[in-house]
């Protein structure tokens, strides 16, 4: 995944106004997600 895949559209959301959430199966609130 790359870390443009989805900054873009979870900033663009948010400068819309929309609450965006990001989850990821089988992590926990802090754990990272590593990128390519």
């Amino acid at each position: 995944m790359e870390d443009y895949e989805v900054k873009v559209p979870f900033q663009s959301l948010q400068a819309l106004g929309c609450h965006v959430d990001a989850v990821c199966p089988s992590k926990k609130a802090g754990d990272t997600c590593p990128t390519a």
